[in-house]
């Protein structure tokens, strides 16, 4: 006789935290490297445009420094990257800042929500891979797949 299994309901998928244990011996407080962001993917709870889908970019800083990925092309409400941005850590910044914004050709680029990315765990282990909720004041609009990397053997000049 053969049993037949009982079918799992569908649950969302949950990724787990990736981290790689390269950098436990550097003090996370005073360490000078690079950081290296590659955005993957993004989920967000409504799309704001009424037309056409959003166009979605990530927008980091570290400290002074700023750099953008690049847009999603109407990613509307679940879109994906492939590119990296690379930004110094000079000054040991605890933490980064990560915008995301709605490309628009006329209007002002749309706030759709920001996260506030603590430094420490990625420089701990050299490398996470997770996902952090995006704000727009108290509210989560959304939430973002990074993948951030740490790398002490080379710094950039910006």
């Amino acid at each position: 006789m053969i049993q037949q299994q009982q079918q799992q309901p569908f649950t969302q998928q949950y990724i787990q935290p990736q981290t790689t244990p390269l950098h436990r011996d550097i003090n996370p407080s005073t360490a000078v490297g690079t950081l290296i962001f590659r955005p993957l993917e993004a989920r967000f709870n409504q799309d704001n445009n009424w037309i056409i889908k959003m166009n979605p970019y990530c927008k980091f800083k570290v400290g002074w420094h700023t750099a953008k990925s690049s847009v999603d092309k109407h990613g509307g409400k679940f879109p994906k990257w492939t590119d990296s941005v690379a930004l110094a850590r000079k000054h040991g910044e605890e933490f980064a800042k990560l915008k995301l914004k709605d490309k628009d050709r006329i209007t002002r680029d749309d706030n759709l929500g920001e996260s506030k990315i603590m430094l420490r765990e990625v420089i701990e282990n050299g490398r996470v891979n997770k996902w952090f909720n995006l704000y727009k004041g108290n509210k989560i609009t959304g939430e973002i797949l990074l993948d951030i990397e740490f790398n002490t053997s080379s710094i950039m000049d910006t």
